[in-house]
């Protein structure tokens, strides 16, 4: 009996763009998307973003870790990941560059 090889799903891309701050940032809750594997969260469009957007990515990954998703940050800009390490929660997320 072979077995051929399967390949592993393509990481969802689910971009950040413009500001996500404490007046919006309950909008992009909903944004979490119901398909397994990997989610790259591609914040490379993101202009602004105060601890609610530090929130989201923390309620997001509560979220995939439920679901059985990964949840990968890519693109950060380097204020997202500053207020990321203020908080003392970096390292509870997974960064790329």
């Amino acid at each position: 009996m072979t077995t051929e090889p399967v390949a592993a799903p393509s990481p969802l891309r689910l971009p950040l763009v413009g500001t996500i701050d404490v007046s919006n940032a309950h909008q992009w809750l909903s944004r979490w998307p119901e398909a397994p594997g990997v989610v790259m969260v591609d914040a490379a469009g993101l202009e602004r973003a105060d601890s609610a957007a530090v929130a989201l990515l923390l309620a997001w990954r509560r979220r995939a870790n439920a679901r059985g998703q990964r949840l990968i940050v890519t693109n950060a800009p380097a204020a997202l990941r500053t207020l990321a390490q203020i908080y003392g929660v970096e390292a509870l997320l997974e960064w790329q560059p």
